[in-house]
């Protein structure tokens, strides 16, 4: 009798890990260029006819300091500030950012499962400590991880990476390396998944 519920046990979590939906992780360091290389995906996914959403968050510059980021919604080109390093009344502290919460409110809208029924991808740039603190786009992102269809590229910081795919159980992952691989292997790789 145990090992018969241990084999429907099994055949759950089997079923379970194909309903999920397989993440491609665009990794490097802190300011190796991970936007820059998500930029030039979603460049080359829209040359391949590959229906993407998202957003990316490119890093402000000022003086030759990273000042904040800006939110840019994929297909629309819409630019939001995200992120600053200047204090304003009503945004929320993270590290030594300040984050507009209608930014994040937006974002949030961007991931919304309803708005990318006819996308193929979506590109999140980026899924962060933030996120793994249950704030930021985290439950954006417990909604994605149930949309099997979808092909979800996340931009993630090397040194989490692991803790990331194990906090949403993601299902295949696959990782690129921005500073040794190239946006064509990402396309190759969404390409054969679809």
């Amino acid at each position: 009798m145990l090992l018969g519920k241990a084999e429907d046990l099994f055949d759950f979590f089997e079923n379970e890990q194909k309903n999920r939906p397989p993440v491609i992780i665009l990794t490097g360091e802190i300011g190796e260029g991970k936007t820059t290389f998500a930029k030039q995906l979603t460049a080359e996914l829209a040359i391949n006819g590959i229906p993407t959403a998202g957003f990316l968050a490119a890093g402000v510059q000022e003086n030759g300091k990273r000042t904040g980021f800006d939110l840019e919604e994929i297909g629309s080109g819409v630019v939001t500030e995200l992120a600053s390093v200047v204090p304003h009344d009503g945004w929320i502290r993270a590290g030594h950012y300040y984050l507009d919460p209608e930014a994040i409110r937006k974002g949030k809208e961007i991931l919304d499962p309803v708005y990318l029924q006819d996308k193929k991808v979506v590109i999140i740039d980026e899924v962060g400590p933030m996120e793994l603190n249950r704030e930021g786009w985290s439950d954006s992102l417990d909604l994605l991880c149930r949309q099997p269809a979808l092909i979800q590229v996340w931009v993630v910081r090397k040194s989490i990476v692991k803790q990331v795919v194990r906090t949403w159980n993601t299902g295949d992952a696959f990782v690129f390396d921005c500073s040794t691989d190239q946006p064509g292997d990402v396309v190759m790789q969404i390409m054969n998944i679809l």
